[in-house]
């Protein structure tokens, strides 16, 4: 992002797939969290 031949297209590129990223690692984090929860339901029954 800050290298000097970076322009505005390559910094909106990579901007845009970071932010793509970070909605893919959080649904995942979510899952990871609902499957962590029914196991703990499960372990307590």
């Amino acid at each position: 992002m800050t290298h000097p031949q970076a322009n505005i297209e390559v910094r909106q590129s990579a901007f845009g797939e970071l932010h793509m990223l970070s909605h893919l690692v959080g649904a995942a984090n979510r899952a990871d969290i609902r499957r962590l929860v029914a196991l703990e339901k499960k372990i307590r029954t």
